[in-house]
């Protein structure tokens, strides 16, 4: 699983002040916390789940 992977994409992407709406920056907040949560949980698969829906709205491949 790349949990930690996409943890770091997020973060290395929300250093970058990327042009999304407020609304779109709280979610995808939310599901980097989540994401870590779920990592820590030992629930890989959802965390990837959850981790994927942040990077489409950053738009990170």
């Amino acid at each position: 699983f790349h949990c930690p992977a996409d943890m770091k994409k997020i973060d290395e992407a929300l250093a970058k002040n990327p042009q999304v709406s407020s609304q779109q920056m709280a979610e995808v907040k939310k599901y980097r916390a989540e994401g870590e949560s779920l990592h820590k949980a030992g629930k890989h698969q959802e965390s990837v789940d959850t981790l994927a829906r942040a990077m489409k709205i950053l738009n990170i491949k």
